[in-house]
């Protein structure tokens, strides 16, 4: 099969995955998860589920660059990495209900239709503006008090920003 569906298994980490390399969709939300690292064994994976597990960071997406699909919402993450910027094939990220508080390293998700950093900790979405496919954003329930950058997003259609400061 070409999904590796296993939510809920108390999954503690990622072990040997060469076997699979046919993987393109891998769902392991409501484990026990620390990191997720040994996904560059995966080349063929595309979209990645681990939503209410225990993650503080995406370092294990260095080695996904063709990732289209990334749900990592209650986590514990606090960053996005700098790495991030590589996933040029990503069109979807849901990081929301987590504790970010920058996404600086967002710019070069250039393929990013849909965006969900809501219930985070940000106070700014400076480096949002050159998203130019992204069509759905939300930000509700961060610490905004502009929304100045989102002048530069011609193809958004759907904005959630309230429970902020605006």
């Amino acid at each position: 099969p070409n999904d590796l569906i296993c939510p809920n298994q108390d999954i503690v980490r990622i072990g040997n995955l060469c076997d699979m390399a046919h993987v393109r969709k891998l769902d392991v939300s409501f484990n026990p998860l620390h990191d997720m690292m040994g996904l560059d064994q995966l080349p063929q994976l595309r979209d990645i589920s681990a939503y209410c597990c225990k993650l503080a960071s995406l370092d294990f997406l260095e080695g996904t660059p063709r990732v289209e699909r990334l749900v990592v919402h209650q986590n514990k993450l606090r960053e996005l990495p700098p790495f991030l910027c590589k996933l040029s094939k990503l069109k979807e990220l849901r990081c929301d209900k987590n504790r970010i508080t920058s996404i600086k390293h967002i710019q070069g998700c250039v393929a990013l239709r849909i965006l969900d950093l809501s219930w985070n900790n940000l106070s700014s979405i400076d480096g949002i503006a050159g998203l130019q496919k992204l069509e759905e954003l939300r930000l509700s329930n961060n610490s905004l008090t502009s929304l100045k950058p989102l002048k530069g997003l011609p193809s958004l259609v759907e904005l959630d920003v309230i429970a902020n400061q605006l």
